[in-house]
């Protein structure tokens, strides 16, 4: 087998982050709540996100937790809906039910068959309030955060993931990460790593810097 070490995203790859949407956008919008104003808010705040870190790549930007890009997103988006809750609250109350996110049919199949072929751990763009109890859905070797390191995967040190291949003691090429988004791959193929482009939605990828393997669920994911 060609890899030693395989790490993993957690949110959009192991864990469905959607399906806590309308319990957040229940407690923003509260008496005021529909199912499609919660969807456009809720369409709006990831848009926002997204924007946010691939500005983050090319900017260079200081470092911000992840409570702090959602606060500054809500402070933004909730004037335009009406929403009267402050945007900290809201903020916070959207990063702890990231703890509550199920996790997909296959994950822990796919995750245990892994485990017991390479040693693995966890690379995500996160907050300890957000993933602390999702962390205990799974036996990493070791666990990087973006919020301990104060950069993220679309940073150009690519810091976590070359400290996982230090501290595992492997060369670049025997690591390869799992992840949904475009930090996950640029980030694991510029420290050296393969990636697999997790791609549930049949989305085109559209950059230059291209996935190794793409795979629409982690039960697609064999290693001989």
């Amino acid at each position: 087998m060609k890899y030693k070490l395989v790490s993993f995203d957690m949110f959009q790859t192991l864990v469905d982050v959607e399906s806590q949407k309308h319990e957040v956008m229940k407690a923003v919008f509260g008496e005021s709540y529909t199912k499609d104003i919660a969807d456009q808010l809720w369409e709006d705040a990831n848009n926002y996100v997204y924007a946010y870190f691939h500005r983050f790549n090319i900017d260079k930007e200081d470092f911000k937790t992840i409570l702090e890009v959602f606060t500054d997103c809500y402070s933004e988006l909730f004037p335009k809906y009406g929403v009267k809750l402050d945007s900290h609250i809201g903020a916070t109350i959207l990063a702890r039910k990231h703890n509550s996110a199920l996790l997909y049919p296959e994950t822990k199949t796919t995750f245990e068959k892994i485990k017991g072929k390479c040693r693995t751990c966890l690379i995500s763009d996160s907050d300890v309030i957000m993933i602390s109890d999702l962390l205990k859905e799974f036996n990493f070797d070791r666990v990087y955060i973006s919020e301990n390191y104060k950069e993220y995967k679309s940073n150009v040190n690519r810091t976590m993931f070359k400290g996982a291949i230090t501290d595992f003691g492997i060369k670049p090429d025997e690591m390869v990460h799992i992840g949904d988004g475009y930090n996950d791959v640029v980030g694991a193929k510029e420290a050296g790593a393969d990636a697999i482009w997790v791609n549930r939605n049949k989305r085109e990828w559209k950059y230059s810097i291209k996935p190794d393997y793409i795979v629409g669920d982690l039960s697609e994911i064999e290693f001989g």
